[in-house]
């Protein structure tokens, strides 16, 4: 089942209005609300001060309460290497970098446990290709144990 084509003859008229629709509400300022029979508008209160997140039982703002020192810690980092090159595109590159470098080494482990994911894998294709061809069962001793080892 398909949904029939449009027109192209009511297709213009529906983009027009589509495209006002946006501009109309693009162009309308967003704080003002209209306030009946010539009343006075309130006016916005001021925002409290930002305070920082605290743990609480939710896994949002415990996630918060973990990263903020976090994330402190690397605008302070951030503040001093500008400080000591004088110019702040070169401290952001510096800490690009070491980030890169954490991810390289992140990416040789997760590329080791793909190699050890894919040799299991093999090894298991064998032994069911090896069963599907009505071969004797071979089971190989586990690594760091002696056959004959029983757990002794």
């Amino acid at each position: 089942m398909s949904l029939p084509r449009p027109r192209r003859e009511l297709l213009l008229p529906l983009l027009l209005f589509v495209a006002v629709a946006l501009l109309v509400a693009a162009c309308s300022p967003s704080g003002i609300t209209p306030v009946g029979s010539g009343g006075v508008a309130a006016t916005a209160s001021p925002h409290p001060p930002l305070t920082p997140a605290q743990p609480g039982a939710d896994p949002v703002s415990l996630l918060a309460w973990v990263f903020n020192p976090i994330f402190q810690l690397l605008y302070i980092l951030l503040v001093w290497l500008q400080k000591v090159t004088g110019d702040v595109g070169v401290a952001m590159s510096v800490e690009r970098l070491a980030a890169l470098g954490r991810g390289e080494r992140a990416q040789r482990r997760f590329e080791s446990r793909m190699r050890s994911q894919q040799r299991k894998k093999m090894v298991f294709v064998a032994a069911l290709c090896a069963h599907e061809r009505g071969e004797p069962r071979l089971v190989a001793p586990r690594p760091g144990r002696q056959v004959g080892d029983h757990g002794q």
